[in-house]
């Protein structure tokens, strides 16, 4: 088992700053983050730019994070694929559907989970029985593009 943690918690500090500074603190893994870069957004980060990551880019990741012996454990994006406005729904599956890409150019061949726990869906049957059906609707185009 090896510990990391998230890099979200330093939305301001670079990838290669955090990769040597969880190595010099005995950390062995990096949850890096991959929010989309659209602003000053509450509680997101950008270190992994999904919107444009490419093969140059994931070599350039793997060295790094290989050079201070830190394990990728996987890129965190947390806003909610089962908003309940569609058109939100929509971007960020549309991110998600990037960040899938991502993993893919990066080689991994770890597990990619999809969670979201939103208290508009719950409370009740009836609003828990909708997002689960909602869930079901828009998730399954996304494991299977």
């Amino acid at each position: 088992m090896k510990l990391g943690f998230l890099t979200a918690c330093l939305p301001d500090v670079p990838l290669p700053e955090l990769a040597a500074c969880a190595a010099d603190h005995g950390y062995r893994a990096l949850e890096a983050a991959a929010w989309p870069a659209t602003g000053n957004r509450p509680f997101t980060a950008s270190h992994l730019a999904a919107e444009s990551f490419d093969r140059a880019e994931a070599e350039q990741v793997a060295e790094l994070l290989h050079r201070h012996g830190i394990t990728p454990s996987s890129l965190a994006h947390h806003d909610n694929p089962l908003h309940p406005d569609p058109e939100e729904r929509v971007r960020v599956h549309a991110h998600l559907r990037r960040i899938v890409d991502t993993l893919d150019e990066g080689g991994y061949d770890g597990v990619l989970s999809v969670e979201h726990e939103d208290p508009v869906w719950s409370g009740d049957r009836h609003r828990t029985e909708t997002g689960l059906e909602i869930a079901r609707r828009t998730r399954a185009p996304l494991l299977a593009g």
